[in-house]
């Protein structure tokens, strides 16, 4: 990071990069799950899966409160929060198909890294373009009517509890 900055290379939001390396972690877990199978240095895989899964939930963890040591901040956006909430529900998904897979019994971990992958593809893709990715998640959660386009739609604040700051406007129709 240090070098990107002396040589001028424009870095994207530390948000992206969180959800991008989350996605790293994830497939060096399966990676790891599958040599300790093999039997290949078991107990250096095993310690290694237990390293990996704290960076996966520290990171997870750093996206939901912030950290002051990279300058990011709580997030309060409905959107993100809400995807953050529905990975860590596919995370625990994912952790017990890696359990059956190591104790070989049948097990879906093929699925569950696929799904877990594509819902930390879509964070990254709502950190990218937060309006419009925000709109189509809040309009197939029910919260709002679909109107024929984006632009149709006036904007809202939200709040995530009475009394806490106003989350960040995203697109929101008016029912």
């Amino acid at each position: 990071e240090a070098y990107s900055r002396y040589v001028g290379v424009e870095l994207p939001p530390a948000k992206e990069r969180y959800a991008r390396w989350n996605r790293v972690y994830i497939q060096q877990v399966v990676k790891e799950a599958m040599f300790e199978k093999l039997g290949v240095q078991v107990a250096y895989y095993q310690a290694a899966q237990r390293s990996t899964e704290a960076l996966f939930l520290k990171s997870m963890d750093t996206l939901i409160e912030g950290s002051a040591i990279t300058g990011l901040p709580q997030m309060m956006d409905v959107c993100p929060l809400y995807k953050l909430y529905e990975i860590k529900r596919k995370w625990v998904d994912f952790e017990l198909s890696l359990i059956q897979f190591r104790r070989d019994v049948a097990h879906n971990v093929d699925r569950d890294l696929y799904r877990l992958d594509n819902a930390l593809k879509e964070l990254t893709n709502i950190f990218q373009n937060d309006s419009l990715v925000c709109f189509s998640i809040l309009a197939r959660l029910g919260l709002l009517g679909l109107p024929s386009s984006p632009a149709a739609s006036n904007t809202r604040s939200w709040r995530l509890t009475p009394g806490s700051p106003p989350v960040r406007r995203c697109r929101l129709t008016s029912g």
